[in-house]
């Protein structure tokens, strides 16, 4: 709210409108607009947007929001006919979770776009050939190895556009000083581009890249979509079929009568703290 008080201040007198209310929940202009503050964070209520009717959408930190139900009402609210109507999405991508769907429907989409920002667009991620960091991490290897060869080349066929030496220097040494060489997490804040910038976290056991690998194969199969219903105890519980959207189960291949199955269980926090 802060941040908006200040910009509406420094706007032209031309441009300005008096404020008639500006709380926690939204910001009304004499001239009967408004800007609404809405939050789609970790609670799941199936609310969002709800009764409003928008022609203007900045939604941010999509990957965090966890309610389903409040992004199909929030996305009911928008207006499909303003000539001036605007809906912007963005996020940091956090893995494969609603914003990865949001993000590969845009790219089919007629009436929506995609659109992929990379760290080397942003001109200060670069050191200048009298900076340290740059005779540090470029001119002690003045080459590219593998891995940022295959990164460039794809930005070049991408995007159309030819990563610099001072670039590759800023991101040895950010991967190297700032994020302590962890590579998944570098692709996760500094992607290369879109494919690499969603990724799975791996383990001591499994990899990233080989858990992100086998996450996008199953997503390529087909598979049965249910859902949970509880009874008054636990062992009436039942599935029943369902979309893939509310999918809480997902099975791939039904089991086998003669088949040997072991089950992985992570019981963290199962009974307490």
């Amino acid at each position: 709210r802060d941040t908006i008080t200040r910009y509406i201040e420094s706007l032209p007198k031309s441009h300005k409108s008096p404020v008639k209310i500006h709380n926690r929940y939204q910001l009304a202009f004499r001239n009967r607009s408004d800007i609404q503050y809405m939050v789609a964070g970790i609670r799941s209520s199936g609310n969002l947007g709800r009764a409003k009717a928008l022609n203007f959408l900045h939604a941010t930190e999509c990957s965090s929001w966890a309610d389903e139900e409040g992004l199909a009402s929030l996305q009911s609210s928008l207006a499909e006919k303003s000539p001036h109507r605007l809906y912007i999405f963005e996020s940091t991508a956090r893995g494969f979770d609603l914003f990865y769907d949001m993000c590969q429907t845009a790219k089919r989409a007629v009436a929506q776009k995609f659109i992929f920002i990379g760290w080397w667009l942003k001109e200060e991620y670069s050191f200048a050939p009298q900076d340290k960091e740059y005779q540090v991490y470029w001119d002690t290897a003045p080459h590219l190895n593998g891995r940022e060869r295959e990164a460039v080349e794809k930005v070049k066929q991408y995007y159309g556009f030819a990563v610099t030496p001072g670039q590759i220097a800023w991101y040895r040494w950010h991967l190297a000083e700032k994020k302590n060489g962890d590579e998944m997490w570098m692709k996760q804040e500094n992607p290369w581009d879109e494919d690499e910038a969603f990724v799975v976290a791996g383990s001591q056991f499994f990899t990233g890249e080989r858990l992100t690998d086998t996450y996008l194969s199953a997503k390529k199969e087909k598979y049965d979509s249910y859902r949970y219903v509880t009874g008054s105890e636990f062992q009436f519980t039942q599935i029943h079929r369902t979309n893939a959207q509310n999918a809480e189960l997902k099975v791939w291949e039904e089991p086998r009568a003669d088949g040997i199955y072991v089950m992985g269980a992570d019981p963290a926090y199962g009974s307490s703290d």
